[in-house]
């Protein structure tokens, strides 16, 4: 098939609803997420320092769904993944579209979305608090200066 022809069944179709809109923005931003990882990984030798001898998989998904992806941190190499991990350290599981969604776009925050049920967690409650000290560096270095440039 051209690309004239993959141009108009593009075209052809109608746009996505709403609800699949969301979907694939979840599903992008949770990719993004553990990326950033990488990204903090390979400029911050004070990530380095505090992951060290971390050695978890830390799985972000959304509930009775296979939207995810992961993250492996172990010794001195993280690596980000889409899908979902065989046996993760942690889970953050996710009660559906809208609570990712609303975490992720910082219209949430992680407190009040365990708080509520919107957010929770399997695994290893140490796993839990360390990679959350960790998360503080995507917050303060990368998430933060983007959030305000609106």
């Amino acid at each position: 098939m051209g690309i004239i022809d993959r141009l108009n069944n593009l075209f052809a179709t109608p746009p996505p609803d709403e609800d699949t809109r969301k979907r694939a923005s979840v599903e992008c931003l949770f990719y993004l997420l553990m990326i950033a990882y990488e990204v903090v990984h390979r400029g911050d030798s004070r990530f380095n320092d505090d992951a060290r001898d971390f050695d978890n998989v830390i799985q972000y998904k959304l509930e009775n769904e296979d939207v995810g992806a992961y993250v492996v941190i172990k010794g001195d190499r993280v690596t980000a993944h889409r899908g979902i991990h065989s046996n993760p350290t942690l889970t953050l599981i996710f009660r559906d579209i809208d609570a990712a969604y609303g975490l992720l776009t910082m219209q949430d925050t992680q407190f009040d979305a365990l708080v509520f049920g919107r957010l929770k967690y399997e695994g290893r409650l140490p796993s839990l608090f360390r990679f959350g000290y960790l998360s503080n560096y995507l917050q303060d270095e990368y998430l933060l200066p983007l959030n305000n440039k609106r």
